[in-house]
């Protein structure tokens, strides 16, 4: 199973009437062992904890992400979504939006929409910053 289809598989566990919470992230190192982290944090200690973890030599893959409610004109149906980054050491940083809703306790998600053009114009300077982050601390492995 893929990180995506890991992380994707998880969300309606951390699902609760105010959203995604704590928001998880999954890491997967060089050797393939992963660390789940609970991201009990404010919304702004996100992207530098992510860019933290990018700067980890033995990270080859991680997604972490951003949670909010949705709005018209965003391409979304759902009432709230998770903005997803994935990085994969070596390659630029993918943006995607997993939309969920709570739905009165019968958790509803979607898919990750890797082709969101909202949400992937809104994130791209921030997107660029992870993979440069990502990029700076190759280790001993395969870009």
């Amino acid at each position: 199973m893929s990180l995506i289809e890991q992380y994707e598989k998880t969300i309606p566990n951390w699902m609760n009437e105010q959203g995604v919470y704590p928001t998880p992230a999954i890491i997967r190192l060089n050797d393939e062992k992963l660390e789940f982290a609970a991201m009990a944090i404010e919304v702004p200690e996100v992207i530098p904890y992510a860019i933290k973890t990018c700067k980890r030599p033995e990270v080859a893959e991680l997604i972490v992400a951003l949670d909010t409610f949705t709005q018209p004109g965003q391409g979304t149906t759902l009432d709230s979504c998770l903005i997803l980054f994935h990085l994969v050491r070596g390659q630029p940083t993918q943006i995607g939006v997993l939309e969920y809703s709570w739905n009165g306790g019968e958790p509803v998600t979607k898919p990750a929409d890797w082709d969101n053009a909202f949400w992937r114009g809104a994130y791209a300077p921030l997107a660029r910053e992870l993979t440069e982050a990502f990029k700076q601390n190759k280790g001993n492995y395969p870009a």
